[in-house]
């Protein structure tokens, strides 16, 4: 499997390369499964527990057809700060099912009542003991996920949460703040999705660490030889950069030869 840098699969290789432990992975919104084919994949944290939580009981079969293979179980509930039951909109094509009242009303989408459950009895009455990996993907709920699972976010080691940059509820600094109360710390932001027409930036995921994990304050500085290295690439840099203004601004007294770093030169009038 193919990693790259700016997908949040990368953030979790690294940390699983860091020796961060997770004995059990919460897939909040699996939906079909996506996450847990990427953990499979990539071989992440292969010894943990798999526990898909998701409000479609279409996809039922699949998380039992897993469970026959795989360490896994699941529950077909909407994931909330709460227990009961609520209203559930269903997208046409799945990816955008939500919980109602997180998104404006959308004639074409069915709606349908559903059990709704906190994680912390989720997790309580199975016996599923952290340490946890929570991945919530819940189309702009993920707040309210987070606040039913205070108990598991004390046992967990690792957050991947979607986060809205400018849409709904939820977004990014609401998440970071809650986050923070609760001691993670944001490791990674990763998986930048634009509108197509106008290129903006709506959402990313979020990875956050808990603060004990943070290992990044005592990284080493690089070693001389790389860090020489450095110097010399930013002083090219710096250098550059000052030719080039001034190259820029004598353009209004007439004509100027400007050299690049490789030698090629060109005019400017």
């Amino acid at each position: 499997m193919e990693v790259q840098r700016a997908d949040a699969v990368c953030s979790l290789v690294l940390l699983q390369g860091r020796g961060i432990p997770v004995e059990c992975v919460i897939d909040v919104g699996a939906a079909e499964g996506s996450f847990f084919l990427i953990r499979h994949e990539a071989g992440l944290f292969p010894r943990a527990r798999h526990f898909f939580v998701d409000a479609m009981d279409e996809n039922r079969p699949l998380y039992e057809r897993i469970a026959a293979a795989f360490p896994a179980e699941h529950a077909i509930a909407a994931a909330a700060n709460f227990d009961g039951e609520t209203d559930l909109q269903v997208d046409p094509g799945a990816y955008n099912t939500h919980v109602r009242g997180l998104q404006p009303e959308a004639p074409r989408y069915a709606s349908r009542r559903v059990a709704v459950r906190t994680l912390d009895g989720l997790c309580a009455e199975r016996g599923l003991g952290g340490p946890y990996l929570v991945k919530v993907d819940v189309q702009g709920g993920e707040l309210d996920v987070l606040r039913g699972a205070c108990k598991v976010l004390e046992g967990a080691s690792i957050v991947v949460l979607e986060a809205q940059i400018c849409l709904f509820r939820d977004t990014l600094p609401d998440l970071m703040e809650f986050m923070r109360t609760r001691d993670f710390v944001l490791y990674d932001l990763t998986n930048l999705s634009y509108y197509q027409s106008d290129h903006t930036l709506y959402q990313c995921l979020a990875v956050f660490i808990a603060r004990r994990f943070d290992f990044r304050r005592q990284e080493p500085y690089p070693s001389a030889s790389a860090e020489a290295t450095e110097r010399e690439r930013l002083a090219a840099r710096q250098k550059y950069i000052r030719d080039r203004i001034e190259q820029t601004c004598a353009v209004r007294a007439g004509p100027v030869h400007a050299t690049l770093p490789d030698g090629a030169g060109f005019s400017l009038r």
